[in-house]
Order: C-alpha cells, then structure tokens, then sequence
C-alpha cells in the first residue's frame, strides 16, 4: 500500500510538472499567434485553420486531460488505478 501511495505522489508530481509545461507552451503559442503577420500558411489552406491555432488547441487539450489525471489522483480510488497500471506494466493481468 506504501508503494502504491509513492507511485500517486510520484505520478501527482511528474503531471503537475507536464501540465505546467503545456502552460507555459501554451503562453508562448498565444503570444505567437498575436504576433503573426498574415503570412502564407499551407497548414491553413488546406485545413482552414492556422497551424499555430491547432498546435493552441492541441495544447488546451493536453492541459485538461493532465487536469483530470490530477482530479483523479487526488481521489482514494487513484491508488488503485495506480497499481493496476503497476501490475500491467509488469505484463500481469489485473
């Protein structure tokens, strides 16, 4: 049970650290896509959207999806996510 309550922090810290990682990512991208000039972008004319915008979209999803990983650490059942994830890892079904 100790080592599952390790593997949480430790999975709580490394997200914590990603998610603020896609922030600061995301901060750039924005300030970025303020900054752009109208210039040629094949992204954008294939896709309809600038590739700075799907790359801001992307981010904002990658943000949410570590901030669900977070709510569910900090939930009593995320010990058992955690241990199961620790036995498939292993190659044993759980």
């Amino acid at each position: 049970m100790e080592d599952a309550r390790r593997d949480v922090q430790t999975l709580r810290l490394e997200a914590l650290e990603a998610r603020q990682q896609a922030e600061r990512l995301l901060e750039q991208l924005t300030g970025e896509l303020k900054e752009l000039s109208g210039g040629k972008d094949l992204y954008k004319q294939v896709t309809g959207q600038n590739s700075l915008e799907r790359a801001i979209d992307e981010t904002r999803r990658m943000i949410a999806c570590y901030s669900r990983v977070l709510e569910q650490l900090d939930k009593p059942e995320g010990e058992l996510v955690v241990r199961r994830l620790n036995w498939q890892s292993q190659g044993v079904a759980g």
